[in-house]
């Protein structure tokens, strides 16, 4: 009975603390706009292929959700960074380089994905490769 109770009373409160967000917002707020960077302390990949980046100095962890192949290339002690107002993510290692879109916009519905195309992302070229890196690349 009091199992019963409280499965109603978590899905009461469930529907009335959810601030109806459109996927679209929640994107662009979560994952668009902010600006991440550190050092990265641990990978954690989720169920449906969100991968968590922690960063050390920061304490904070980064939301990705992008193919798990992303994870094979993300180690501890690599730095990262999230460019803000864009889909550019970046690990460097080293010499070099890994460039990576922050959201992979081809598991969207077509309206969001058509709404977020707007939204800076790296030369398709670029990405999902390890490169020398030059200081110069990075800022495009």
């Amino acid at each position: 009975m009091k199992r019963t109770i409280l499965i109603y009373f978590s899905f009461i409160v469930f529907c009335f603390s959810c601030d109806n967000r459109t996927a679209l917002e929640i994107y662009k707020e979560e994952l668009i706009i902010p600006e991440f960077e550190g050092i990265v302390d641990s990978t954690e990949l989720w169920k449906g292929g969100g991968l968590v980046v922690s960063l050390k100095e920061k304490k904070e962890t980064v939301g990705i959700t992008n193919d798990n192949s992303i994870l094979k290339e993300i180690k501890k002690g690599d730095f990262f960074k999230k460019l803000p107002n864009s889909n550019k993510c970046y690990i460097k290692r080293g010499d070099s380089i890994f460039y990576f879109d922050c959201v992979s916009l081809k598991r969207l519905d077509e309206k969001t994905k058509d709404s977020l195309r707007e939204v800076k992302q790296w030369d398709r070229n670029k990405i999902n490769h390890w490169v020398m890196y030059r200081i110069s690349d990075v800022n495009r």
